[in-house]
């Protein structure tokens, strides 16, 4: 089967149009405004010594502009490689998210993301194609601690050669925002990641895309980045974003077939591996590899900690690698060891959004309902384009009887590009406020025909898990158990979520321990179940409360 079929067959798309967006981050500038929940402070639980060198920036996407239909990658995909140029360099760079907020016009503006994100510096700017094909770029770097403008620059070059243009950009910044700038940084920040152009935009184009999250969107991304290796097999920042395109492909189930997931995880493994060969002190091609293992091997992951080991050998202040090892860890049934590395994550960056849903995440599977919360809210508030991080939080919401705005959280979740996330969850919320009925109709869609001869699509761990939790809501354990049996690998990812309170009602089915013990790691052990402030230990508030008793936080631990 061809790559192109096998992807056409995750997306379920009827084409896959490389220069076509399934959607823009613009379109959700009007989703539903919903309160934070949780009243607790919640803290990382890890402390970081002071730097003295204040060399944070944080890059917000350039302004830019597209035809009608086509997807706004210029501004976005040259942020993303200055961004990465920087980090080469040495420099301390904040986590992706600020590249989608707007750029400041206001001293005041600028002062915000210094509160909002920690940063020293904040650099912005556009990028316009002119009427000769060439493009002009405008960059600003402005300085949080009084608001002003530092520096600025315009440049401007023939498409052909928009590559020229990222590196003297990166270098100009670098320069101004560490004077000390060392010869061998200098090399890292101008080495060419590529001579051609072609393969250039096409992964500029694929980084945009990927960061949409949806299904059709990473599938297309990966039909981006495989055309720029074709174009050049020595492209190393292609080959690793192409590995991880292809682990959120796994491990979010949108492959149809166990086959498909077969090539799906062989390709993965094929791009990581050839990055490393490129640049064996690549740390994210090691982390790619990591995440891949996890999910081709799940029973023994020591092949998958090996590689995290070096990706952290190589950037042990990287907090992206300490998140992804903390999600891999999560996701093999380790509880104890996913805290440690999250906690890790949040305490080198408080603002990294997908470290806090993750750990927001294991607040949940302990019954935390209000630590959960707190840590989603300030997930949402990092990164609110985040879908995970709605979807978790409604659930969270449901523990601490918010009804209302749980059914916004959810709401959101599907508008953000993920249709079967946001019905489940809305399912979810239905059955909690008693309508049985509605959570049943919404679940109609993805139960198999009753004597229907097909063989219902294998699922990931993370749709299994809000499937089953709607149809217990719904009081449908038949179909519950169902939902899990579809998830595919049976792994540390499945027994981790069947440790969801919502499973409660069905934990003592002989089927639900059955799978359960079908699906359990060697030595894995359940998480530690901490009593919630606000409604007891996995007491649903609308159901009765019990005494609140106090929460036990992560131990404080030396900066790695």
């Amino acid at each position: 089967m061809s790559l192109r079929a096998v992807l056409t067959l995750a997306t379920r798309a009827a084409a896959v149009l490389p220069l076509l967006s399934s959607g823009a981050l613009a379109q959700y500038t009007d989703l539903p405004s919903t309160l934070p929940c949780g009243q607790r402070t919640w803290v990382s639980g890890a402390t970081v010594s002071p730097r003295q060198d204040p060399s944070d920036i944080a890059v917000l996407a350039f302004r830019s502009s597209a035809p009608p239909g086509q997807v706004d990658y210029l501004g976005e995909g040259l942020a993303n490689g200055i961004n990465r140029r920087l980090i080469r360099a040495g420099l301390r760079v904040r986590s992706a998210w600020p590249l989608r907020y707007a750029e400041p016009v206001s001293p005041e503006e600028v002062r915000e993301f210094k509160t909002m994100t920690g940063a020293d510096y904040v650099l912005a700017g556009e990028a316009h194609p002119t009427a000769t094909g060439a493009v002009r770029v405008r960059a600003f770097l402005f300085r949080t601690s009084d608001g002003a403008r530092i520096a600025s620059e315009e440049r401007e070059a023939p498409r052909e050669q928009l590559l020229e243009l990222e590196p003297l950009i990166a270098l100009s910044v670098a320069r101004r925002v560490r004077p000390s700038l060392s010869d061998a940084a200098r090399q890292r920040i101008v080495h060419h990641l590529t001579r051609d152009p072609f393969a250039y935009e096409r992964a500029m184009l694929a980084d945009a895309l990927a960061a949409e999250r949806t299904p059709r969107s990473v599938a297309e991304a990966v039909l981006a980045y495989s055309e720029a290796v074709r174009r050049d097999s020595m492209f190393i920042d292609a080959y690793i974003s192409l590995a991880h395109a292809y682990a959120d492909l796994l491990y979010h189930g949108w492959a149809a077939t166990s086959s498909s997931e077969l090539q799906l995880a062989q390709y993965g493994l094929a791009a990581a591996n050839r990055a490393i060969v490129l640049d064996s002190t690549a740390a994210p091609a090691w982390t790619a590899r990591g995440r891949l293992l996890v999910l081709t091997a799940p029973r023994t992951p020591e092949a998958a900690w090996v590689a995290f080991s070096h990706a952290l050998a190589y950037a042990p202040r990287d907090p992206s690698v300490w998140r992804a090892y903390g999600r891999a860890r999560l996701d093999a049934g380790d509880f104890s060891g996913a805290e440690a590395q999250l906690a890790w994550a949040v305490a080198l960056d408080p603002n990294h959004a997908d470290a806090l849903s993750d750990i927001g995440d294991l607040r949940l599977y302990r019954r935390d309902y209000s630590g959960a919360c707190q840590a989603l809210n300030q997930a949402i508030a990092r990164d609110p384009w985040n879908p995970y991080a709605y979807s978790l939080r409604a659930l969270a919401r449901l523990r601490l009887s918010e009804t209302r705005d749980a059914w916004g959280d959810a709401e959101t979740a599907g508008r953000l590009g993920l249709r079967l996330v946001g019905q489940a969850v809305t399912a979810v919320v239905d059955a909690y406020a008693r309508d049985t009925a509605g959570a049943a109709q919404r679940l109609k869609v993805y139960v198999p025909r009753r004597g229907s001869t097909e063989v219902p699509r294998s699922i990931s761990a993370w749709e299994g898990r809000l499937l089953a939790l709607a149809a217990v809501g719904a009081g449908d354990p038949d179909n519950a158990l169902g939902f899990l049996q579809r998830v595919r690998p049976r792994s540390g990812a499945l027994w981790a979520v069947m440790h969801d309170p919502g499973f409660d009602p069905i934990r003592t089915d002989p089927r639900f321990e059955q799978l359960s013990a079908l699906s359990r790691p060697a030595g894995a052990r359940p998480p530690m179940t901490v009593l919630s402030a606000q409604g007891g230990q996995g007491d649903n508030g609308a159901q009765g409360k019990r005494p609140p008793a106090k929460r036990t936080e992560p131990r404080t631990a030396a900066a790695p």
